[in-house]
């Protein structure tokens, strides 16, 4: 059942049981105060009736009262419970534990119900004639029985009337406030693989169905950005893959077409070797990308020494090219033997960091010079590589990390444009942050900044 039509019901039957508990503490108390003033008005007949006897004015006649009682009776007993006088379906003998409750009872009065009717039994005493009598009187309370069913059937009709009002108010007021909500979800469930670019759109987006759907379009918004990715991802990598594919098939061909010499096959086999090469180093580069966007968990930290990856990388460098300069710039009176210490590193990734900044900086470099500054303080290390090469036009800094993305002018370069997104990749694992500044022509400079502490 929907919210809509479930909640008006159920605040509509809640409404209708606390009426309905309040109704019966109100005719409790009403019933209550009826009984105790309709006995009331019954002692007070007695009295009246005993200023009759002491002033010896005769018989005790009702039709004398302002207000006459419905079935009133009245009776006259002496101390023996013996009646003098009593009117007609009046009682004519008092039982002894009548008397007997009525002797000891302070008041000396006894209260008592025969069906609907009210009976009150009063010791008093007769001044004049210097005797004890007991004065019954006795009515049944028909106004006063008319009145609390009438306030009965006032208060089942008023909380039957008050319990509907409340469903139907109720009803249109969630239908009102959900209606935005209903709209949203038929957006949202027409929005598919095919239309994924299409948004939920609602009117009021300061209440909690517009943080909602504010929140629904965000997450659209990653997973479309997300596919876009896989996409470009899987067309960059078919690509990328072709190439040497081609190259290797169109190198092959060539030889078995004909015979040739040594020295030719030697040639083909040099270039399809090379080819092959950068091939496993385009699938190495994949594979370690893949990793690394996977969760945290199944990357393995430790604590370590990150000054170690910063040797093993300018070592591999040296050895690609022995003619780069790779200048490190240590901070100068270190005086933590623990400045270089990471309390979460893979020292493994961050030689790939390191080796890449560096490889990059001597590549696209004519002098290949890279100069690493490193600094930092108790909570964080700095790691900056700057470069004198041809730089990175401005309008391209925001794609550079993005996976094969390459700058314009370095098609002539040999590269698959995994390098810095890897770098990102992982400095983001490390729960540090990578940026780059760059001017065309005069060099490139990377910033790397990395947590020493855990909860740095």
């Amino acid at each position: 059942m929907k919210i809509s039509k479930r909640r008006p019901r159920q605040i509509g039957v809640l409404v209708g049981l606390i009426l309905v508990f309040f109704s019966a503490v109100v005719y409790f108390f009403y019933s209550t105060n009826r009984e105790s003033t309709f006995y009331d008005l019954l002692i007070n007949r007695i009295e009246s009736h005993q200023e009759l006897l002491e002033n010896n004015i005769g018989a005790l006649n009702p039709s004398g009262y302002h207000l006459i009682l419905t079935n009133e009776k009245y009776a006259i007993f002496d101390i023996n419970g013996n009646a003098i006088y009593s009117s007609p379906g009046s009682p004519t003998k008092i039982n002894k534990a009548l008397l007997y409750a009525l002797q000891v009872n302070a008041k000396g009065i006894h209260l008592g119900q025969n069906g609907d009717v009210q009976e009150v039994y009063e010791l008093v005493s007769i001044a004049n004639l210097k005797e004890k009598y007991i004065i019954y009187s006795s009515a049944y309370d028909l106004i006063g029985e008319q009145r609390q069913n009438f306030l009965l059937r006032v208060m089942f009709i008023g909380s039957l009337i008050l319990s509907l009002f409340t469903y139907f108010l109720v009803s249109r007021v969630a239908k009102n406030d959900l209606y935005p909500l209903e709209l949203a979800s038929e957006q949202m469930g027409n929005i598919n693989f095919e239309n994924l670019s299409e948004r939920v759109t609602l009117v009021n987006k300061e209440n909690e169905v517009g943080a909602m759907v504010t929140a629904f379009n965000g997450v659209l918004d990653r997973l479309q950005k997300n596919i876009v990715q896989q996409q470009n991802f899987v067309s960059f990598v078919s690509h990328e893959l072709r190439n040497p594919l081609a190259i290797i098939q169109g190198q092959s061909e060539v030889a078995l077409f004909k015979e040739r010499d040594k020295v030719e096959y030697i040639r083909v086999l040099k270039d399809i070797k090379s080819e092959v090469k950068d091939t496993i180093l385009l699938v190495n580069d994949l594979l370690l990308l893949a990793s690394v966007n996977v969760a945290n968990t199944q990357v393995p930290f430790s604590e370590g020494y990150v000054e170690e990856a910063i040797w093993k990388a300018q070592s591999l460098v040296k050895k690609k090219m022995p003619e780069a300069e790779i200048v490190i710039d240590f901070p100068e009176n270190i005086e933590r033997e623990d400045f270089f210490l990471m309390e979460r590193v893979n020292l493994d990734l961050m030689k790939i960091v390191f080796l890449n900044l560096m490889d990059n900086a001597c590549k696209y470099s004519e002098i290949k010079y890279v100069n690493v500054k490193i600094t930092g303080d108790e909570n964080r290390l700095i790691f900056v590589f700057s470069d004198k090469g041809m730089g990175i036009p401005a309008t391209e800094l925001k794609s550079i990390f993005e996976p094969f993305y390459r700058a314009s002018h370095t098609n002539t370069i040999q590269g698959h444009g995994l390098g810095l997104p890897l770098v990102k990749q992982i400095v983001d694992l490390h729960r540090g942050y990578t940026e780059i500044k760059s001017i065309v022509g005069e060099g490139t400079e990377v910033t790397v900044t990395l947590p020493q502490k855990i909860n740095a």
